[in-house]
C-alpha cells in the first residue's frame, strides 16, 4: 500500500485508532509487548562475544599470508561482518533506549540503563543518553513532520546557511562522516541537537534532555564514559600502531556509521515516501509511514531485526525479539496498512541517498510537502505540482 494511502485514510478518517490495532493485536500475542530481562542479557552478551569472536579471528588470519588478493578478502569479510556486529550492539542500545525513556521501576531502568550505555557510549562513542533521548522524543515523537523531525527532512531552502548546490555538494562530499557530524552539530539549523555537548554547555534545542536529575546525571555518565574507549584507542595506536586500529575498530566503525546512515535513511526517505508539515501531520500518521526492508536473513538477525520499522515506530517499546510475530499478525489483521518496499535495499540507498543529498530542498516557505498528492485539495494543484517538481528535479 502507497503511504499517501493511509494519509488520505486518515483525511476521510477510516484510518483504525492506534488502541484499536492495539487491541486487535493483543488478542493474538497477548504477550507481545512484554520485554524480558534474560532475553535482553542473551542477546547483550552474544552480540559482544561475537564483536570480539570475529576481532580474534582477523587476529588469526594474519599469522598467515593468503597472497595478496587472499588478504584483501579476508580482511572485507571481517569488515562486513565487524561493522554488521558493531550495528548490532547500536540497534541492542537503541532498543534499551525506547524501553527506559516510559515508566520503569528504578531496578529495570538502571539496568537497561547500563546495558544501553555499554552498547553505546563505550563500544561505539555514542552518547548513550543524549541519542537515546533526541531519538526517542523527537524522531520517534514527530516522524516524517517536516517541520519537527530531526533526521534526513528536506530542509527549507531559506533555513540553509549557504544555498542548495553548496549543501548539497558539502553532504555529498561528507557522507561517510554524516552521522558523527550529526552528533556534533545536529543535523540542520533550528533542529541542531548537540550529542556530544556537556548539559551545561549544550543549547536551548538540546537542554530539553536534561529537565531531571537523573537525565543530567546519566548524560554526564554518557560522556564521561567515551573516555575510556578513547585512551584505550590511543594506548593501542602507540602501541600497535594507527594502521592495526584503523583496520580492526576505526574502519569498521566508520563502516557501522554507513550502515546506521543506510537503515536510517532507506526507512524514512526516499521517493517512495511522503514529508508532511505540521499541519496535516498526525503521530499515528507519521508512525505508520515507515518503511519495512528485508536486508536478507543473517542482516536481519544480527541487526536485531531492525528492518520491521513499521511495528516498531508504531509501538517503539516492544522488543527487538517479538518484532516477527507482531509484524506477522499486524500485515494480517491490516493488510491496507502495511508499508513494505521488497526491493534491494542496497540499491535503493545507493540510488536514492544520492538524489536526497544533492536536490532535496523546499523551495517555498510553506507546504505540505510530498511525493504523491492526490488528496491536497486544500492547495492549489499547481503549487503541488510544483512542489513535486523541485523535489525530483532540484
Amino acid at each position: 500500500m502507497s503511504i499517501s494511502n493511509i494519509y488520505c485514510m486518515a483525511n476521510d478518517e477510516s484510518l483504525p485508532k492506534k488502541s484499536d490495532i492495539e487491541f486487535a493485536l493483543k488478542e493474538e500475542h497477548p504477550h507481545g509487548f512484554e520485554r524480558e530481562a534474560s532475553m535482553d542479557i542473551f542477546y547483550s552478551i552474544r552480540n559482544i562475544c561475537l564483536i570480539l569472536i570475529c576481532a580474534y579471528l582477523f587476529y588469526w588470519s594474519r599469522m598467515y599470508d593468503f597472497g595478496f588478493i587472499g588478504n584483501i578478502s579476508i580482511y572485507l569479510i571481517y569488515l562486513f561482518f565487524q561493522s554488521l556486529l558493531l550495528w548490532g550492539s547500536f540497534t541492542l542500545g537503541h532498543d534499551y533506549g525506547h524501553h527506559t525513556c516510559h515508566t520503569l521501576g528504578p531496578i529495570a531502568m538502571y539496568m537497561y540503563d547500563f546495558l544501553g550505555v555499554v552498547h553505546h557510549s563505550i563500544v561505539l562513542l555514542v552518547p548513550y543518553h543524549q541519542w537515546r533521548y533526541s531519538h526517542a522524543k523527537i524522531h520517534h515523537s514527530y516522524t516524517i513532520n517536516i517541520d519537527h523531525d530531526e533526521i534526513f527532512y528536506p530542509p527549507y531552502v531559506k533555513d540553509l546557511i549557504w544555498g542548495p548546490k553548496v549543501i548539497g555538494m558539502v553532504r555529498t562530499s561528507f557522507l561517510l562522516l554524516m552521522y558523527r557530524f550529526y552528533l556534533v552539530f545536529g543535523f540542520s539549523g533550528t533542529r541542531a541537537f548537540q550529542h556530544y555537548h556537556w548539559p551545561s554547555r549544550a543549547n536551548k534545542y538540546t537542554q530539553q534532555a536534561y529537565t531531571n536529575s537523573y537525565w543530567i546525571s546519566l548524560g554526564k555518565i554518557s560522556l564521561v564514559l567515551l573516555l575510556p574507549t578513547i585512551l584505550l584507542i590511543i594506548n593501542s595506536i602507540l602501541k600497535f600502531g594507527f594502521y592495526t586500529i584503523f583496520l580492526y575498530y576505526l574502519f569498521p566503525l566508520l563502516i557501522h556509521d554507513l550502515w546506521l546512515i543506510m537503515v536510517t535513511f532507506n526507512h524514512h526517505q526516499g521517493s517512495n515516501v511522503i514529508w508532511i508539515n505540521n499541519k496535516k501531520w498526525t503521530p499515528l500518521v507519521g508512525a505508520l509511514s515507515s518503511v519495512d526492508r528485508n536486508y536478507f536473513p543473517l542482516v536481519n538477525n544480527l541487526s536485531h531485526h531492525i528492518n520491521l520499522h513499521q511495528v516498531h515506530h508504531v509501538w517503539p517499546t516492544v522488543p527487538h525479539y517479538k518484532l516477527i510475530e507482531l509484524t506477522k499478525t499486524f500485515r494480517k489483521l491490516f493488510p491496507k496498512l502495511v508499508i513494505r518496499d521488497n526491493s534491494n535495499p542496497y540499491l535503493f540507498f545507493m540510488k536514492e541517498i544520492w538524489h536526497y543529498l544533492v536536490n532535496d530542498f523546499i523551495y517555498q516557505d510553506e507546504t505540505n510537502y510530498w511525493y504523491n498528492y492526490k488528496c491536497m485539495e486544500d492547495l492549489p494543484k499547481q503549487q503541488s505540482m510544483e512542489t513535486v517538481s523541485k523535489q525530483k528535479t532540484g
